[in-house]
């Protein structure tokens, strides 16, 4: 018996050996995506979504993306098509379908009796339906064989592209008390007043992107965006009102130690500075071209800022000058976000995944073991 249990667990082992090699072995298959930006909207909400992509704009909102994880693109909500996906395999149609190379009256009469109202009802209907969802290239290129196929049958054929989600992407939500709070993203700017049970529109702006905010009391905060944006709230986002940044960078990320020192970082290494509480912003060099990306603000004089190309830099001036940090093992990871809890004691996140911490003020950076 003992001899069996053995014998059966060699064989599980070599099995899962087996299954782990050949996973391993496998190349990640690179796709040519063509998407289209809705006019206004920023390319660089993809440097988000896809780190580990990259793409060209081509002109027209056209923009030519090489990505392993298509599928993500549909968070977006814009149109792309796939390039390269194989096309699926014609299959002959079902005998009796064709009539003189035409629908059969039934199956055309049973088609026009679906109306597009009641498949666009239905497909709302199940929008709240949660289920297993694995995205494969070949799903649009099956869409496109579908198409083709119900038109040479000589059915009357549109096409049509649905999505499951909102087509919204969030980036950044902060509280000033337990139940008043914000969320910003591509759609606007959303405030809660019952701890987030509900969320309020509280501004929009069609094809602009709000990146980060911080939030001071529960009825002041800023929030930054595309073309160096800057709004500002003073009664809890019944209204939002545009500060001058002086910049039309995208701006990612924004913090204040009191109610008039603060600083906002963005595209480029654009590192702003404000003494009077958003009135007037002024921009000082940070010492870098690479996106920065999040900033955490400990007090009036230290600051922290993160971004693409593993940079980390410091102010200890409250923003009028940064010192380059070097990562640990000179990573050039596109680096998230940043958070000092207290001036010592600080955390960095980024692609990878990578996580690093620092025990003493930023003198060393330590990255530490992921599951």
């Amino acid at each position: 018996m003992i001899r069996n249990m053995i014998f059966r667990s060699l064989i599980a082992l070599l099995l899962s050996l087996v299954v782990f090699a050949a996973a391993h072995s496998r190349q990640q298959k690179v796709y040519s995506v063509r998407l289209t930006l809705p006019p206004g909207r920023s390319s660089s909400i993809l440097d988000d979504l896809l780190p580990q992509g990259s793409w060209k704009v081509e002109g027209n909102g056209s923009v030519l993306v090489k990505t392993s994880e298509p599928g993500l693109l549909r968070a977006l909500g814009m149109p792309f098509r796939i390039l390269d996906a194989p096309p699926p395999t014609p299959a002959p149609a079902p005998e009796g379908f064709l009539v003189g190379g035409l629908a059969h009256p039934d199956i055309q009469s049973l088609v026009d009796s679906v109306s597009p109202e009641s498949l666009k009802a239905h497909i709302l209907a199940l929008q709240g339906f949660v289920s297993r969802y694995e995205y494969t290239p070949t799903q649009d290129s099956a869409g496109d064989y579908i198409y083709s196929e119900f038109t040479r049958m000589g059915l009357q054929t549109e096409y049509d592209t649905f999505y499951i989600a909102t087509g919204i992407t969030f980036y950044d939500a902060k509280f000033g008390s337990p139940d008043t709070g914000f969320i910003v993203g591509t759609n606007g700017i959303y405030g809660t007043t019952d701890g987030g049970a509900t969320w309020t529109p509280q501004f929009t702006a069609p094809g602009t992107e709000y990146y980060g905010l911080d939030v001071l009391t529960p009825s002041a905060a800023f929030a930054v965006g595309t073309g160096g944006q800057i709004l500002k709230t003073t009664n809890s986002g019944a209204s939002w009102n545009a500060q001058t940044s002086g910049v039309t960078a995208p701006l990612f990320d924004i913090g204040f130690s009191d109610e008039n020192h603060g600083i906002a970082v963005g595209e480029l290494g654009t590192a702003l500075r404000t003494t009077n509480g958003g009135t007037s912003w002024q921009s000082y060099p940070s010492g870098t071209s690479s996106r920065l990306r999040g900033l955490s603000v400990i007090d009036s004089l230290n600051a922290w800022a993160v971004g693409m190309n593993g940079v980390i830099i410091r102010s200890t001036d409250g923003g009028l000058s940064w010192s380059p940090q070097t990562p640990p093992g000179g990573s050039t990871a596109y680096l998230r976000h940043v958070d000092f809890p207290n001036p010592r004691c600080g955390w960095i996140v980024g692609v990878g995944p990578l996580l690093l911490r620092t025990t003493n003020g930023g003198s060393v950076w330590s990255q530490l073991p992921l599951p």
